[in-house]
């Protein structure tokens, strides 16, 4: 390897370029791991305003969400559809369509339950699906009605919190008003 370090001065720039890259990822993961481990878990009957740590399960949201790909009953979603580009070197995927769910949901710890705003949260579910081929579009005149569709060159990706799943919240904790009965996490 050190021999071609001096002959090849596109390599060398890579290489650095490289090395800072993976310096500042490994500080900046370092960083969010040493605030996830300094912040004890709270309840959520006993929980302080501001920056906490929550823990328990989802509950379905006020309003029935259903992912827009398998239409499954849901409390977030978050999807992508890619278009297979083959190009030579540049093969690959290319996006074609994405979007996320930001609609707010339950989250209970058997001490009481809040509102969790995923808006603008960084949010890794899961519940993971990814298939090339057909995807389901559903049918607007036959509600709960789906039809699949596609072909081999795209790939659908799905991610799902489900109702009852076990939900890690760390964001800003703030009551709501008086006459509501719940607090806020904004994740």
């Amino acid at each position: 390897m050190a021999r071609w370090l001096p002959h090849d001065l596109e390599g060398v720039v890579i290489l650095l370029f490289a090395a800072v890259l993976g310096a500042v990822q490994f500080f900046r993961l370092q960083r969010r791991r040493r605030l996830m481990e300094d912040i004890p878990t709270a309840r959520i009957r006993s929980a302080a305003q501001g920056y906490v740590e929550l823990s328990g399960r989802v509950q379905r949201p006020d309003v029935p969400l259903h992912s827009p790909l398998t239409a499954t009953p849901c409390a977030w979603w978050r999807f992508r559809i890619e278009r297979r580009k083959s190009e030579g070197r540049n093969a690959g995927w290319e996006l074609e369509q994405r979007g996320v769910s930001e609609a707010q949901f339950w989250l209970d710890d058997e001490s009481g339950r809040c509102v969790v705003d995923p808006a603008g949260a960084e949010v890794r579910a899961r519940n993971h699906r990814s298939w090339v081929g057909a995807t389901p579009v559903l049918v607007p005149e036959a509600p709960g009605t789906t039809i699949w569709s596609g072909d081999a060159e795209h790939r659908y990706t799905e991610e799902l919190i489900l109702p009852g799943d076990t939900l890690y919240a760390l964001g800003q904790f703030t009551s709501m008003d008086p006459l509501q009965t719940s607090e806020s996490v904004n994740i």
